[in-house]
């Protein structure tokens, strides 16, 4: 299968089926949140992710830079296509990616499906809280998730490894607020 298919497949498949079993762990199954799940998945994240994963493939660190801004070369290493990034380059990289307001981004998708009568102030308000908060308290797993993705999975498998990481996510969060509601 070309990466393409692939994309397309785990963008439409993937990204709902991880949010529709936090649902069903949560006991609130609601198939229009399912359906903007598969369209976020299917439209926006199925190029866009799979696009940031390149660029952090393609970075490079001139000699010229790493010896101006010694910081810098700690997040790079030298191989015979210049200096890359490094483990932690790449890991830090998807985490800046997976910030707070890609997470509220996708909570606004989320909340879209149970508007009723929020204001779209009271929605944005609302999703970057919960961005920057679930930002924070999944920065261990999602630190060895994005390691895991980024050093341990081939370019082509990534998008799939990074749609399942995120599916774990809404599972942990589905857990979580089952054992403490």
């Amino acid at each position: 299968m070309n990466a393409k298919t692939s994309n397309l497949l785990v963008g439409w498949l993937v990204y709902p089926a991880g949010d529709l079993a936090g649902q069903a762990i949560m006991g609130d199954i609601n198939l229009w949140r399912t359906l903007i799940v598969a369209l976020a998945g299917g439209i926006i994240y199925r190029w866009e992710v799979p696009a940031w994963f390149r660029f952090l493939d393609r970075a490079r660190l001139s000699e010229e830079r790493a010896q101006r801004h010694r910081v810098l070369a700690v997040f790079f290493q030298a191989t015979p296509e210049g200096r890359k990034l490094n483990w932690m380059g790449r890991t830090l990289g998807a985490m800046g990616y997976f910030n707070p307001l890609w997470i509220a981004r996708h909570a606004f998708f989320l909340s879209l499906a149970g508007v009723r009568d929020l204001g779209l102030t009271l929605i944005v308000t609302e999703s970057l809280k919960r961005g920057a908060a679930s930002f924070v308290t999944n920065l261990p797993l999602s630190v060895v998730g994005n390691y895991l993705v980024q050093q341990k999975t081939s370019p082509k498998h990534r998008f799939f490894a990074s749609a399942t990481l995120t599916g774990v996510l809404t599972i942990k969060y589905a857990i979580e607020h089952a054992l403490f509601k």
